[in-house]
């Protein structure tokens, strides 16, 4: 009997910390303060247009990235030198 004792009192604690944690989560989310709700649009910055986005073509595959990406988004490239990260599938060498 002592088993199972411990196993309802187990369970017990993991469901109030599983309340305890959704209240949170609840009042976080209504909490204005907290910035998970709605913002005002007068105080949100407007988003970058796409003229305004600075933009650098990757020196290995060609794709665009937005400047101050460290790696290309298509190939993986290092966009600081160009150089591939990881090779491709048909590159590779077989054991």
């Amino acid at each position: 009997m002592m088993g199972s004792e411990w196993l309802y009192g187990a369970i017990a604690l993991l469901v109030g910390l599983h309340v305890l944690t959704m209240l949170y989560a609840y009042r976080r989310q209504s909490d204005p303060a907290s910035g998970a709700t709605q913002s005002d649009p007068e105080t949100t910055p407007p988003a970058p247009s796409d003229d305004a986005v600075e933009t650098i073509d990757c020196a290995h595959c060609g794709a665009t990235n937005e400047r101050g990406y460290q790696f290309c988004r298509e190939c993986v490239a290092d966009l600081s030198s160009g150089a591939p990260q990881r090779q491709s599938v048909e590159h590779s060498q077989p054991y």
